[in-house]
């Protein structure tokens, strides 16, 4: 943009991309242009003045420098004239000469809450010019290096990442803990910031562009349950309105069961996404067995040697006992080997039934009782439904009176 000999008022303007021998974003040779919410990103120039040149007068609020750059003096501005600078951020400009944010060849250069940073080679270059030796008034403002004036900083502003247009427009234009929340003056501060919210948000104003205020880090406390991981875990620190991402991954024969936002189901995904974050909170991750059709574990049957086709190892009876393998799982007996399988070793029937098996101490049985094989009725005996395995010989009792004059016995074990 070039104007010359004019007032123009810019209002929620983006200049970025362009390119010109002086004042790369728009050149200003007269007049006395206000700049108001005004974005100058990514912007060159082949002289001086990479995001702004302006040879008479301005007035800049709440405007952002980022990313321009030029060969003569000045990255990110040129400044020659009145120039005053109220809640403006510069930063990440650079330039050949000097002058990396800011060239002060003028004679009233007057910064009010305004942060540079990360310019480069320097933050801002006073330059007497043809007429009397100029230093730039500013106040309450962070400038690296330091500089002469009331309440300045030169503290890192912890400034967050660059928006699409090159400005400080996500949530969080501040990191916590920046040194340019709260410490700026309400004295001439406008109201908003760039992006209209209210100023101020916190204790007091912020210096720069955008306001945060009170707005803080929070923390994200992520977990996962056995056979499987979260990504990142433990304690996770997010800025206030930031996005943090999580990766679940199961372990080896497990899959996803269900991811839990706060408690509340976001489903049984292996990436998360955690936008706009504004309070502490929790995620949780819990994994579940691949299984084979008949409900065998695919672990299970891996650690015997079946690592494919588990559907037809699950109903193979690859040791001759009689039991599939599935069956083997459910009594938690040794596949592989004839010897291992839930048999009755002991039976006694008086006083009272007795019924012994060898049993695990991780699996529940139940004495089933049948007076008719025919008809192939089963019931379980009351009192002797899921009970523990010792690990060793468990026995079961069927105390039923009167006893039935002919009875039939045999014992179920399950997973619990």
């Amino acid at each position: 943009m070039y104007s010359y000999q004019g007032n123009p008022t810019l209002l929620n303007v983006t200049f970025s991309g362009n390119s010109a021998h002086d004042g790369g974003g728009i050149y200003t040779g007269g007049g006395y242009p206000t700049l108001r919410n005004v974005t100058f990103s990514g912007n060159t120039a082949a002289n001086d003045g990479g995001g702004m040149y302006h040879g008479d007068g301005a007035a800049l609020t709440n405007v952002t420098f980022s990313g321009n750059s030029a060969t003569g003096s000045g990255g990110g501005m040129y400044s020659e004239g009145s120039l005053s600078l109220m809640n403006v951020t510069i930063s990440g400009n650079s330039v050949t000469g000097s002058g990396g944010g800011i060239y002060n060849y003028s004679n009233s250069l007057t910064l009010t809450n305004t942060i540079l940073w990360g310019n480069s080679p320097d933050g801002i270059d006073d330059d007497p010019g043809e007429e009397e030796p100029v230093t730039a008034t500013v106040s309450y403002s962070v400038v690296q290096g330091g500089y002469a004036g009331t309440a300045n900083l030169s503290a890192d502003p912890k400034l967050g990442t660059l928006g699409d247009n090159g400005g400080y427009t996500q949530t969080i234009p501040l990191l916590a803990g920046s040194p340019a929340i709260n410490s700026g003056t309400a004295t001439g501060a406008p109201t908003t910031d760039q992006r209209g919210f209210a100023r101020p948000q916190g204790g007091g104003y912020d210096i720069g562009a955008f306001e945060v205020g009170v707005l803080s880090t929070h923390m994200i406390t992520a977990t996962a349950d056995a056979h499987g991981a979260i990504a990142p875990t433990g304690n996770v620190a997010v800025a206030h309105g930031g996005t943090q991402n999580f990766t679940i991954t199961p372990a080896t024969y497990y899959h996803v069961a269900d991811v839990t936002k706060n408690g509340v189901s976001v489903g049984a995904v292996t990436a998360y996404s955690w936008t706009n974050v504004t309070a502490d909170g929790t995620i949780h991750a819990t994994f579940a067995p691949d299984l084979a059709a008949g409900g065998t574990p695919h672990w299970w049957l891996a650690q015997y040697g079946w690592t494919n086709k588990f559907n037809a190892a699950e109903a193979a009876d690859t040791d001759g006992d009689g039991q599939s393998a599935g069956q083997e799982y459910l009594a938690d007996t040794v596949p592989t080997a004839a010897t291992s399988a839930l048999r009755v070793t002991q039976f006694v029937s008086r006083p009272q039934v007795a019924v012994t098996c060898a049993s695990s101490a991780s699996r529940l049985y139940t004495l089933f009782r049948s007076t008719n094989l025919a008809a192939g009725t089963w019931l379980p005996v009351s009192g002797q439904i899921n009970v523990p395995g010792t690990g060793g010989p468990l026995t079961l009792h069927d105390t039923t009176t009167p006893q039935p004059q002919r009875c039939f016995y045999r014992i179920g074990a399950r997973v619990p």
